[in-house]
């Protein structure tokens, strides 16, 4: 990515949220996964300067996104639902 240098310089916030010139889009099992999908360009509307891209998940990073899910439901079901309640709050 040819402009994520100079972003990282006139956006320093990037960096320091831990973005990259490519970043993963998928999240399942407690970590981010770079997905097989398309690579989404983040533009400046103001200027149309690239700042940064985002993979995106495909079919398959969808069923893995919900294989994981159905794993973790078990665990939140059995949790006291006042604990649940902290959570969500």
């Amino acid at each position: 990515m040819r402009h994520f240098s100079s972003s990282l310089k006139k956006y320093p916030f990037l960096k320091e949220l831990g973005l990259k010139a490519k970043n993963a889009g998928v999240y399942h099992s407690g970590e981010h996964h770079m997905g097989g999908g398309q690579l989404v360009q983040s533009v400046n509307p103001a200027t149309g300067e690239e700042i940064l891209a985002v993979r995106m998940g495909n079919a398959t990073d969808y069923e893995n996104c919900v294989s994981s899910m159905e794993s973790e439901r078990k665990k939140w079901m059995t949790l006291p639902i006042p604990a649940r309640g902290e959570i969500v709050r």
